[in-house]
């Protein structure tokens, strides 16, 4: 502690248990540290010493003064900055027999962060250490026979007799690790941990480590051989080996009966795992990354214990052992092995919960035993262009997800049988898919459908009871002719269906998916009619495109909760359901390319609706917009040539953010605009019978004012002189327009163009346009004005 110095510890001779010193760099010098008497502190079981700071000066005399009890059982060494360690951890006890040490008792030591040390002691001679962790000792460079004994032994002795854990992590200078040949090596040893060691070339495992059960090895760079001993570690039980890219071989695994778990991760220059004989206990076998990788040992076919089967980024394996009578396979994923051609399950993978295979690019064939894993949740493949057909799916009662995708030739999806459990089927970029097994009809639990880029799919099962299915959405799918939705699709919420161009009909069976929330066609040019929306009082979205022999869209009463209704180049259209007056949630209305729409139902009430935009409906003749549109923020007219009257119920829409009409010839008058206080852009063009733009009073946040091609306007509403936030004034082609209201005190108008006014005569700026940038004026034949106030302009910068 900080506030004691070690001679507190002088007396206390009974001190037991585990007793951790701090801030040792506080020590002044080797007395300090003796006065500590810890070697007749007997009882203690574990010390921990820490140096908080690394020092160099007196932390070698310290530390070697700081001898422990020889009972000691626990030693733990934290920041220590000598460069070698104290001459205690490998003396003989004092008047004892020779190879008794003074640490014999001690059966666990962590060495961390000593990065001054160049060498270690002969710990090998310790007989009862069973834990040793040696970290981030970055000035070792070798282990040697130093590490193992002290060489005054005769005969062959034993190093690391009860040695069971041996972890080596951060030693980022270590590059030689040699085995002795005068001793047997780690026979106790059960688990080798050797990490970030990125100059180790060889990890020297002899065939004395026969306890050894889990070997991890990761991120050494350079590592190029594992010592061929592993072969004789039979009762290995976890093998490990991430990020050792120098590394081409392994040793033999043959007749590994205990081996539980192997897992390889990029090793890139290995091109073998040779896994032979009987290894029956194998549960996990995950290989990554791993590009020149060729072949794995058959051994692997009999590994009928494994639940996991992972292989990812093996570039240039072409084949895997067979897989028969994997009971207890549960999960196999394969991705990215682009050479492997066929995935041979022969049989008895009764278990096999998930199957995944991604982007193997020559796969033709998985092996018909896939037939007999019945119990299977989970089959996605994608991005496997070369396979043809896969195995029949018949009474694959446990599949909930079946994901197919970008497989050019798959000609069939052969779903037979009750799949009575499946939730999701999504095919996407099948183009020779011509057909979805008959048994799609019965997965009575099926959630979600999606069917997108078949175009030789032209039909698929009937769906009768789907009572579960809440969402369908089929694109691109151009030679389909039908959704045979029969009915009881009651919970169906979301119906998209695009780009199906043979289309001609949606079963009557929609008309009783009433909680449906979203209805979306687009392009399907044969569809002629849909079923009646009925009583679609969850219908939040209904959004039609590019359905050109559409004639109606048939809203029946109580679609209540309706917010969207977009409905674009439907050029048959003539009909739109008077249901759509009940709609009084409605926030969006798009009208666009509708030619032959002549009438839309009555807008009364609509308190909701945010967006009127109405486009190229050329025989559109009235909005009838009705009162109570008391949200609306954006009206936008455009190309309605028969257009004459838009509702008086506009004037009650105060909370217009944008209004622009264009291109409705027949229009000759607009409703007052009066008190519409958050009016920020007014566009109006084209407009031949247009006579007045009636802005009333208090327009006062109007920004954008832009009129054109209104060639008989003859006045602009005097409420304009309110409108003192107006930035652009825009007026052009009104060639009966005379005067245009006072611009008097208008601080925030930037920009004033006006051209193609022939009868103009004055331009009448007043005082305080302060921040006018550009003033623009031509052919405005009989202007002889421009008012006083463009001297107050000093900011112009075009004129």
């Amino acid at each position: 502690d900080n506030e004691l110095h070690l001679d507190a510890l002088e007396c206390l001779n009974e001190l037991g248990g585990e007793l951790r010193i701090c801030n040792l760099q506080s020590v002044r010098d080797r007395e300090e540290a003796h006065k500590a008497n810890l070697r007749l502190k007997t009882k203690l079981c574990k010390l921990i010493f820490e140096w908080t700071k690394f020092s160099t000066g007196t932390c070698d005399e310290v530390l070697e003064s700081l001898q422990p009890p020889s009972g000691l059982q626990s030693l733990i060494v934290w920041n220590y900055g000598g460069e070698k360690l104290p001459s205690w951890m490998s003396r003989p006890v004092h008047g004892s027999n020779i190879g008794s040490l003074l640490l014999d008792n001690l059966m666990e030591l962590e060495l961390n962060y000593c990065i001054n040390c160049r060498s270690l002691p002969p710990l090998g001679q310790l007989h009862s250490l069973k834990f040793l962790a040696l970290r981030n000792m970055e000035k070792v460079k070798c282990i040697g026979n130093e590490f193992y004994y002290d060489g005054s032994n005769q005969g062959e002795i034993e190093v690391f007799p009860a040695l069971k854990t041996f972890t080596l992590r951060r030693m980022r200078n270590l590059k030689e690790w040699k085995a002795t040949t005068a001793a047997i090596m780690f026979p106790c040893l059960e688990e080798l941990l050797v990490s970030n060691c990125p100059l180790l070339e060889s990890v020297p495992l002899t065939g004395q480590c026969l306890s050894l059960k889990k070997l991890r090895i990761e991120d050494c760079s350079k590592l190029s051989s594992i010592g061929n001993g592993l072969a004789t570690s039979t009762l290995l039980e976890e093998l490990t080996i991430v990020k050792c890219q120098n590394l081409c071989s392994i040793p033999n695994l043959n007749g590994f009966s205990s081996l539980r778990s192997v897992y390889v991760y990029d090793c890139s220059k290995l091109e073998i795992v040779p896994i032979a004989g009987i290894c029956s206990s194998l549960e996990e076998f995950c290989i990554f990354e791993c590009k020149e990788l060729r072949k794995i040992g058959d051994g692997l076919s009999t590994s009928t214990s494994l639940k996991e089967l992972k292989l990812s980024g093996c570039a240039n394996l072409s084949s895997i052992p067979v897989m028969d009578g994997f009971s207890f396979l549960r999960n196999l994923d394969i991705s990215n092995c682009r050479e492997l051609v066929i995935v041979p399950i022969s049989g008895r993978c009764s278990s096999l919960q998930k199957l995944h295979i991604f982007s193997c690019q020559n796969l033709s064939k998985i092996g018909d035993g896939l037939s007999t894993s019945t119990y299977l949740e989970e089959l996605k493949l994608s991005y496997c262009p070369n396979l043809s057909s896969i195995p029949d799916l018949e009474g694959f009662c446990s599949l909930r997800i079946l994901d197919i995708a970008i497989c050019y030739n798959l000609e069939i999806v052969p779903i037979k049988g009750p799949c009575s459990s499946l939730e999701k089927l999504n095919i996407y970029r099948c183009q020779k898919l011509s057909k979805i097994g008959d048994g799609l009809s019965t997965p009575t639990c099926l959630k979600e459908l999606k069917l997108s880029a078949c175009p030789n799919l032209s039909s698929i099962p009937v769906m009768d009871g789907f009572s579960f299915l809440r969402n369908l959405d089929i694109s691109n799918c151009r030679e389909l002719e039908i959704v045979p939705i029969r009915g009881r699709c009651s919970s169906l919420q979301k119906l998209h269906i695009s780009s199906c161009q043979k289309l001609s009909k949606i079963e009557d069976g929609l008309s009783t998916s009433t909680y449906l929330e979203e209805l979306k066609l687009s392009d399907c040019p044969d569809l002629s009619s849909i079923p009646d929306l009925e009583g679609f009082s969850s219908l939040r979205v209904l959004d039609i495109s590019i359905c050109e022999n559409l004639e109606i869209v048939p809203i029946g009463g109580q679609c209540t909760s309706l917010e969207k209704l977009h409905i674009s180049l439907c050029q048959k259209l003539s009909k739109i359901g008077d249901g759509l007056s009940t709609s009084i949630c409605l926030e969006e209305l798009k009208l666009s390319d509708c030619p032959n729409l002549s009438s839309i139902p009555d807008l009364e009430g609509f308190s909701s609706l945010r967006i009127l935009d109405i486009s190229i409906c050329e025989n559109l003749e009235i909005v009838p917009m009705g009162g109570q549109c008391s949200s609306l923020e954006k009206l936008h007219i455009s190309s309605c040539r028969k257009l004459s009257n838009i509702g008086d119920g506009l004037s009650t829409s105060i909370y217009l953010e944008e209004l622009k009409l264009t291109d409705c010839p027949n229009l000759s008058s607009i409703p007052d605009l009066e008190g519409f206080s958050s009016l920020r852009i007014l566009d109006i063009s084209i407009y031949e019978n247009l006579e007045i733009v009636p802005i009333g009073v208090q327009c006062s946040s109007l920004e954008k004012l832009h009129i054109s091609s209104c060639r008989k306007l003859s006045k602009i509403g005097d409420g304009l002189s309110t409108s003192s936030c107006l930035e652009e004034l825009k007026l052009n082609d009104c060639p009966n327009l005379i005067s245009i209201p006072d611009l008097e005190g208008f601080s925030s108008l930037r920009i004033l163009d006006i051209s193609i006014c022939e009868n103009l005569e004055i331009v009448p700026i007043g005082g305080q346009c302060s921040s006018l940038k550009i003033l623009h004026i031509s052919s405005c034949r009989k202007l002889c004005k421009i008012g006083d106030g463009l001297s107050t302009c000093i900011c112009l910068e075009e004129l």
